[in-house]
């Protein structure tokens, strides 16, 4: 039984890196009226880790239905996601993990009038 454990915890600690973990963090700004960068890409199948970060005064939202409708996340990045969007209050940060599916989706805030204002913009996922 000890050799049994012991072979299990040499495992864990001298097995290569997990593949599902997440890539360095996509960070996309917010502020006034934009996002930056307001074009990225991602790799299907590669967990990323996008982080929000909102430096604006004002809140803001990260809206891409279709995006997260079609990525994988864990129960807790799932719970940042309502109806297809990421709200950001004034001056947050906010993380989201996800294994992204391939294609090419639009983005925006949905608060009024700022996607008409230039708040948009488009995920490729290759």
């Amino acid at each position: 039984m000890r050799i049994r454990i012991l072979l299990l915890l040499l495992g864990v600690i001298i097995a290569p890196a997990d593949a599902a973990m997440p890539r360095p963090a996509e960070v996309i700004v917010v502020s006034n009226f934009s996002f930056r960068p307001s074009q990225f890409e991602l790799r299907a199948g590669e967990p990323v880790l996008l982080e929000f970060r909102n430096e604006s005064g004002s809140g803001h939202s990260f809206s891409a239905p279709a995006f997260f409708a079609s990525a994988q996340m864990d129960a807790r990045s799932a719970a940042l996601v309502r109806a297809g969007r990421v709200e950001l209050p004034p001056r947050s940060q906010v993380e989201v993990t996800l294994n992204p599916a391939a294609g090419e989706y639009k983005f925006k805030c949905t608060h009024m009038f700022h996607a008409m204002l230039g708040m948009t913009g488009t995920i490729s996922v290759r």
